[in-house]
């Protein structure tokens, strides 16, 4: 077998899935086994690999993310850490609102779709380490937000949406490929901290003159 079959998505109670011994080795990145397994609710275990493991082994990313969401619900903090996502859960918009706290770091997100944006109550983002080149001028609704993590990215502007963080204290920038640091800042009057270090900046702005708490 080479590819997961069509018919598994009707296995809805199915609690440990064996794919050991399979031909395509990265058979688990497939779109067809993403989509048969996106309504597991009680899936736990996965074993994938062609030697018999001492312990079964789980994959998140093939996990259906209904505990995640519904622990997300009750709290309003959403924990999506290293579980290699390349674009963002379903579930994420139809939450986006409620969420005070988002950890997507560690994955390997290239963009923020426009329809993600709804986080009027986010204060804390964590999108470092993945592969974003740009952020959506849009995120200024982000207006809550008071520590926003960007680190490790692809990044070479200081987000505009910055400009609409009244309320953010810190921002970390350093480890993208920032060439200059010309980012609006008038709006960020309770900016404490900015690390853009190890990026490629060769000029510094008198924009910075707006954050007075930095001075």
């Amino acid at each position: 077998v080479s590819e997961a079959p069509s018919f598994l998505g009707k296995w809805k109670n199915i609690k440990e899935l064996f794919l050991d011994c399979r031909e395509h080795e990265n058979m688990e990145d497939s779109e067809i086994l993403q989509k048969a397994l996106s309504g597991f609710m009680s899936i736990r275990k996965l074993v994938e690999t062609s030697d018999p493991p001492e312990e079964l082994n789980v994959a998140p990313s093939l996990l259906a993310f209904h505990d995640i969401a519904e622990k997300a619900e009750l709290s309003g903090i959403l924990q999506l850490k290293g579980l290699h996502l390349h674009a963002f859960p379903d579930f994420f918009f139809e939450m986006g609102r409620s969420l005070s706290e988002i950890d997507l770091s560690r994955n390997l997100l290239v963009e923020i779709p426009n329809s993600a944006l709804g986080l009027v109550a986010l204060k804390t983002l964590r999108l470092n380490n993945n592969r974003l080149k740009t952020i959506p001028s849009s995120f200024a609704v982000c207006t809550a937000l008071t520590m926003m993590n960007l680190s490790h990215n692809c990044l070479q502007h200081i987000p505009f949406a910055i400009n609409g963080m009244c309320e953010l204290r810190h921002a970390f920038l350093q480890c993208n490929e920032i060439l200059f640091l010309d980012g609006p800042f008038e709006g960020c009057t309770k900016l404490l901290s900015l690390n853009v270090s190890q990026n490629r900046i060769s000029d510094i702005s008198s924009k910075f003159s707006c954050c007075k708490s930095m001075l």
